[in-house]
């Protein structure tokens, strides 16, 4: 209904400037702040007017239609078919229950098995059923403006199943809303949930303004230092009608659009279903920091200026929402767990991705090598093992198989759903690879958990992550001995392709490693068939690559470890775990240079005083 005009619109375009009547505008509260957002670079002199002019038009709506807005008793009414799913839900539920054949346990599993089961097909069914029926509650929720799914299915379904203060499984269904009210047994079980809310809300500022400093010192070097770099076939791949790629320099020609275009909107159009190669910070060449065109245009629609720590910038605006979103948004969810059984969300589900502990809840099992599925077998214990080649690999009993016998893997491809570990990720597949997955991944994570960001904020965050090496040739690489951690960057910058290396086609280096970045691939990626598949797709025709490894493999981290491997002593005094840090600089004999890219050590800078 986009292209009908209303009385609505034309109150809207009365009041805008005219080069954005756009018809097919949608002021949901996306569109909404796509608006504003657009409205502020093309007439920041106009933005407080349009908006004195856009509430008053609100405040007539409200006034004149409010009953359309308004809510009744009728909105509290359970539409048709998820009504009659929720009495067929009861009747399981009290078959379970009344079943003398079984223990109080198994009674127990059974009824949380069963509401795990349903709870995807309960939300789907609710947000399909409310859609055309101007229920307000349902209407808010589906713009975006006030709720969400959870709250709607609690008030009209019922709260489903909800966790005690451990984060537990309470066998009590909530199949009644609170729109016409719940049973004693459902009203206790959900305070659980409800207390937890709370507290949870006193340690929200503290968990998430924690992060935020450990966000901070993992990116403190990304410094706009230079220009150009000057990056050739090189960049993120991303959906060409993205739009969080406007504002980002194009990599390679694309559909009309040339190669060095800082896309704007307009070219989206034109870009729709290509791969397109952007610039990023993710693969800037720059020798030391990044470069402006690597960066895109970003504040007021500018390039950022020179010196400036779009790293620290980039971790502030992701931080800064946590609070609001993971934390103070916790006594809303009334306990209200997940589908799976060892699902986190929220802050946990953050926390957990950029701290890559050793037991990752709801980890996917990745292939431990190159081969194929030979074998599934039952586990004593329950679960399987996986053998894939000459390896063997242990599937929980809660992961569901994606593969099957025969099927060909490659060394960290997922063999069951649920979540990679980011570290695992780049110890098979490489520091690039690792890189594009924490991009695309903590996106998706950060989005589902309702916390704003764009994709340029995630990409520095993506390069101050996963900038570490461990040295493994015995003789050292370029001045660092084995078992040192390096930066990526500093490697990098020295390093040049060894005697032996060749150029070839893409097809020809399987099995090689990559000497000369290439795409989001950094050097040292091993080339694996789906490796040569994706360059041969994109275009490339030659890549340089050596038969031997060069000598060092991705180093992933949580991040409190991070400040510690850094090669700048005063940055490892901003960190944690001084006393060691400090004693293995002065047996390094580490050094701080007064002009340098790291922010903390910049503050030390004699020359600023």
């Amino acid at each position: 209904m986009a292209d009908v005009q209303t009385i609505g619109r034309l109150m809207v375009s009365s009041v805008i400037p005219e080069d954005m009547q756009d018809a097919s505008r949608v002021f949901n509260k996306k569109g909404s702040s796509a608006f504003f957002e657009d409205l502020a670079v093309l007439h920041p002199d106009k933005y407080a007017e349009v908006l004195q002019r856009l509430n008053n038009i609100s405040r007539i709506a409200a006034t004149d239609y409010g009953g359309v807005s308004s809510v009744g008793l009728e909105d509290l009414k359970l539409p048709p078919r998820t009504k009659a799913y929720r009495k067929e839900l009861r009747d399981k539920i009290k078959d379970i229950a009344q079943n003398p054949a079984l223990t109080k346990t198994a009674k127990n599993d059974r009824i949380v098995g069963l509401m795990r089961k349903a709870m995807p097909t309960i939300q789907s069914m609710l947000e399909k059923e409310m859609v055309g029926r101007d229920n307000a509650f349902g209407m808010g929720v589906q713009q975006g403006f006030r709720g969400n799914p959870v709250q709607l299915t609690q008030m009209l379904f019922g709260d489903m199943l909800v966790a005690d203060h451990k984060g537990r499984p309470i066998p009590i269904a909530g199949v009644h809303g609170y729109g016409e009210g719940v049973t004693p047994s459902e009203y206790w079980a959900s305070s659980y949930g409800a207390r937890r809310g709370f507290s949870d809300v006193q340690f929200a500022t503290a968990k998430t303004g924690f992060l935020g400093k450990q966000l901070a010192m993992m990116s403190q070097r990304i410094q706009v230092t230079g220009e150009d770099c000057g990056a050739k076939s090189l960049g993120v791949l991303s959906d060409g009608n993205d739009p969080d790629i406007i504002g980002s320099v194009l990599s390679r020609d694309t559909n009309g659009v040339s190669a060095g275009t800082v896309i704007e909107k307009k070219h989206l159009a034109a870009m729709k279903d290509q791969s397109v190669l952007v610039r990023s910070v993710i693969t800037c060449q720059q020798s030391e920091g990044v470069c402006q065109k690597c960066a895109g245009k970003r504040d007021q629609g500018k390039f950022p200026p020179l010196n400036s720590y779009i790293g620290l910038d980039s971790a502030r605006v992701a931080s800064e929402p946590m609070t609001q979103e993971l934390g103070l948004s916790a006594k809303h969810s009334g306990g209200i767990l997940g589908p799976e059984s060892d699902e986190i969300s929220g802050f946990d589900e953050v926390n957990q991705f950029v701290n890559v502990p050793k037991n990752f809840k709801g980890a996917a099992v990745l292939a431990p090598a190159d081969g194929q599925v030979t074998q599934v077998v039952t586990a004593p214990q329950g679960g399987w093992y996986m053998h894939v080649g000459d390896e063997q690999v242990y599937v929980p009993p809660d992961r569901k198989i994606d593969v099957a016998r025969g099927d060909k893997v490659e060394a960290g491809d997922m063999l069951t759903d649920g979540t990679p570990n980011p570290a695992e990720i780049a110890k098979h597949k490489g520091l690039g690879e690792g890189r594009a997955y924490f991009l695309e991944k903590f996106s998706e994570i950060l989005k589902r958990n309702g916390v704003p960001t764009h994709r340029k904020n995630v990409e520095a965050l993506s390069r101050g992550f996963f900038d570490r090496v461990r040295v493994t040739r015995p003789e050292g690489v370029l001045g660092f001995n084995i078992d040192d951690v390096a930066l990526y960057s500093d490697i990098q910058r020295e390093y040049t392709p060894r005697p032996g290396a060749q150029t070839l086609a893409p097809g020809r280096t399987v099995g090689q490693y990559l000497e000369t970045p290439v795409l989001h691939y950094t050097i040292g990626t091993r080339i694996t068939p789906s490796v040569a598949k994706t360059l041969k797709a994109e275009g490339v025709d030659n890549v340089t690559v050596h038969q031997d490894d060069p000598g060092f493999e991705p180093a992933v981290m949580r991040l409190m470890n991070i400040p510690a491997t850094d090669p700048d002593w005063k940055v490892q005094m901003g960190g944690f775990g001084l006393q060691k840090s400090f004693l293995e600089s002065a047996r390094r004999g580490s050094s701080s240079p007064h002009k340098g890219t790291a922010y903390v050590g910049s503050l030390m800078d004699p020359t600023r005083l």
